[in-house]
């Protein structure tokens, strides 16, 4: 009985903080572009010139102004992002398809 409790709290946790992290990447291109999507849950997403199917989710504000005006500049960066196992839908828009390549952006790194 102690272990299952154990385990739902375990659950219950992954839960509360919304993903499972499977790994961290990053990526050294251009932006091509960023994109504000979603009815329910608004989310922001960035995808890069040398890769149109991989998209990129943005959450913080100061990360998506970087995209913003790297996109309009054309501006070259290295982004770092990590990899969830699964999104929740107020948390990249719930991870569909197109974000088994991508991932959050944690961090863009402008290239002089």
């Amino acid at each position: 009985m102690k272990y299952l409790l154990l385990l739902i709290i375990i659950g219950f946790g992954f839960f509360l903080f919304g993903c499972i992290e499977t790994g961290e990447a990053s990526v050294t291109d251009t932006v091509a572009n960023v994109e504000h999507q979603g009815l329910v849950w608004k989310t922001t997403e960035m995808y890069l010139t040398n890769d149109h199917d991989t998209f990129y989710c943005l959450q913080d504000s100061k990360l998506i102004e970087k995209a913003k005006k790297l996109s309009e500049t054309k501006g070259k960066a290295t982004i770092y992002y990590k990899i969830n196992m699964f999104f929740f839908p107020w948390d990249c828009g719930g991870g569909s398809d197109k974000y088994s390549n991508g991932g959050l952006v944690t961090d863009i790194i402008e290239k002089g």
